[in-house]
């Protein structure tokens, strides 16, 4: 129960022990203080937001690893990390270049399809919290 979900890319990013995500389940991560960023961006109380994370996204492309942490391995203790999710995003074709910076961002077009599926995402003005 001690182990948490994690992301590698934007600097990594441990959710707060305890929290479990269902499937398809929209939150957001921010980079800056939750609180804020709701009201802010008028974000309802239904989507589950967490942050800070310590980096930033690279507007050149970067993969994104959602990582859930399986229990210990009883002999050598060794914490499995199992891969839920990846995203390998880039600012060159076949991805959109319209989120590198023109104002657009990437929306998934599916969300219960691979994420790192090009074909599977879309850009689009940036809507926080809206789920699809």
């Amino acid at each position: 129960t001690a182990n948490t979900w994690e992301i590698n890319g934007v600097g990594g990013y441990a959710f707060p022990t305890g929290v479990t995500l269902s499937g398809n389940e929209t939150i957001l991560i921010t980079r800056g203080e939750p609180t804020t960023f709701r009201t802010t961006y008028g974000i309802g109380s239904g989507i589950r937001i967490y942050g800070p994370y310590p980096g930033a996204l690279d507007n050149g492309g970067e993969k994104i690893t959602l990582i859930k942490l399986d229990p210990p391995d009883p002999v050598t203790f060794d914490i499995p990390k199992i891969r839920i999710d990846r995203v390998n995003y880039n600012d060159d074709y076949p991805w959109p270049t319209t989120p590198d910076g023109e104002g657009d961002s990437l929306h998934r077009k599916v969300l219960g399809n691979y994420g790192n599926y090009v074909d599977n995402w879309e850009a689009a003005s940036p809507t926080p919290g809206v789920v699809d």
